[in-house]
């Protein structure tokens, strides 16, 4: 069994495994040519694309432009479904089947949703147009089922295994002192939450809000020690039906140097985890400084 620690080490590695398998299953489909998936990263902004051909020792993923006017991303921002043949798509996405191999016959793209968000897309290109009911309908559930495992997957990355909604009991109340503190590493995440609960619960605020904000200070808080290798500050603050939270690390070269925080690595640490926080957060931004990198949440609040 792994410890918390591996557990979160990787949370990537097993998105990738997730995704490896859907790119399998339905690239061996007859009439199936090529397989790509995308997920939404950078707040909805851009995303990470990757594909049956990229399968590899390791998945290559690359970033593309959420407004780009292909299938895929247009399935990814809309949640509406993109099937058809080439001819069919031709007035709508003429630059993309432009491009297409002559060997492309038909199109499909639909959404990865979950019940909060849309968490990208998967398109399939097929060579035998007359396979497009029947791939279809095997693309849309493996869609269903894969955005029922990375979300999962996600989940587990940022809510160790034994912790959850439960862990409030270590808690000794809410004071001002408990709501600026300082994280040493990963092992106080817990306690983070915990304290973060306990200011929330101060004022009458349970239930899926609390759920919701401690999800969002464990990811945010684990990127920041696990991922810089320093301790972190965290300020709560409640003001009215407002939360704001601030998650600030101490930093290293990795956050200082503007070419490590936009490689390829960076992204795929902090990327898809993110996704939890934009669809849990009313909004959430960041900043980087000279010295480190300040993270931020707000969560409107429903009092009872």
């Amino acid at each position: 069994m792994l410890d918390r620690m591996d557990a979160l080490r990787q949370a990537p590695a097993a998105a990738d495994v997730v995704v490896t398998g859907i790119l399998t299953r339905l690239t061996d489909l007859p009439g199936v040519a090529r397989v790509g998936i995308a997920l939404n990263e950078g707040a909805g902004r851009r995303l990470q694309f990757t594909s049956s051909d990229r399968i590899g020792e390791t998945l290559a993923w690359c970033l593309i432009d959420a407004f780009d006017d292909v299938p895929l991303t247009s399935v990814a921002r809309s949640g509406d479904p993109v099937v058809g043949t080439l001819d069919a798509l031709a007035t709508r996405f003429p630059a993309f089947v432009s491009h297409q191999a002559t060997t492309t016959r038909a199109v499909i793209a639909v959404p990865l949703n979950d019940d909060r968000m849309i968490l990208g897309g998967i398109i399939a290109f097929l060579h035998d147009e007359t396979a497009l009911p029947r791939i279809a309908s095997a693309v849309t559930a493996e869609a269903a089922e894969a955005a029922r495992l990375l979300t999962r997957t996600a989940r587990s990355a940022v809510t160790p295994a034994g912790t959850g909604p439960d862990d409030t009991t270590a808690a000794d109340g809410a004071t001002d002192a408990s709501r600026s503190f300082r994280v040493e590493d990963a092992a106080q995440v817990a306690a983070a939450r915990r304290r973060l609960r306990a200011v929330l619960n101060e004022h009458g605020i349970d239930g899926d809000a609390t759920d919701d904000a401690a999800m969002c200070l464990s990811e945010l808080l684990t990127n920041a020690v696990m991922h810089t290798g320093a301790p972190a500050h965290v300020r709560i603050d409640l003001d009215a039906d407002l939360l704001h939270v601030t998650i600030r690390d101490e930093g290293n070269d990795f956050v200082r140097g503007p070419s490590r925080v936009d490689s390829d690595d960076a992204l795929r640490v902090y990327g898809r985890g993110l996704q939890i926080v934009d669809a849990l957060s009313t909004r959430w931004g960041h900043r980087q400084e000279r010295d480190g990198t300040t993270v931020w949440f707000e969560l409107a609040l429903s009092r009872p």
